[in-house]
């Protein structure tokens, strides 16, 4: 399981740094000219699409197993939601509370939804690979 551990760090790190510059060209971007949620709902199936290709290039030498495959995705989601609850706290000044407040609005929800995507990509990528034993 520590393979897979390290794995989902490896996705995490990834797909994080791309979502990342994709928020900072969303909202300094493409907000501005379509709005908050016309934004969100354009940059959501790219971070899809991105955390799609990657776990399938992560997992392609790589026969783990549904479990397997289920930690590498959970260490990742936890690793994004960990970052994401961080860097609300110092860059926006946000309380926990609050993030976890925003989570629950209409956007909030999109991206939620987005990053449960992500974690659950792993487990969707590999399947139909030959799983040990």
């Amino acid at each position: 399981m520590i393979a897979a551990c390290l794995i989902g760090l490896c996705y995490f790190a990834a797909i994080f740094s791309f979502a990342f510059a994709m928020g900072v060209a969303r909202q300094l971007v493409v907000a501005p000219h379509l709005g908050a949620t016309a934004a969100v709902l354009l940059e959501v199936p790219i971070i899809i699409l991105a955390s799609w290709m990657v776990a399938r290039r992560l997992l392609r030498r790589r026969a783990f197993s549904l479990a397997q495959r289920g930690v590498m995705g959970g260490t990742a989601f936890i690793l994004t939601m960990a970052s994401e609850a961080s860097l609300a706290m110092l860059i926006r000044g946000q309380s926990l509370a609050d993030w976890s407040m925003e989570l629950l609005t209409p956007l909030g929800l999109v991206g939620l939804a987005a990053q449960v995507a992500f974690g659950c990509m792993p487990i969707l990528a590999g399947r139909g690979r030959t799983e040990p034993s």
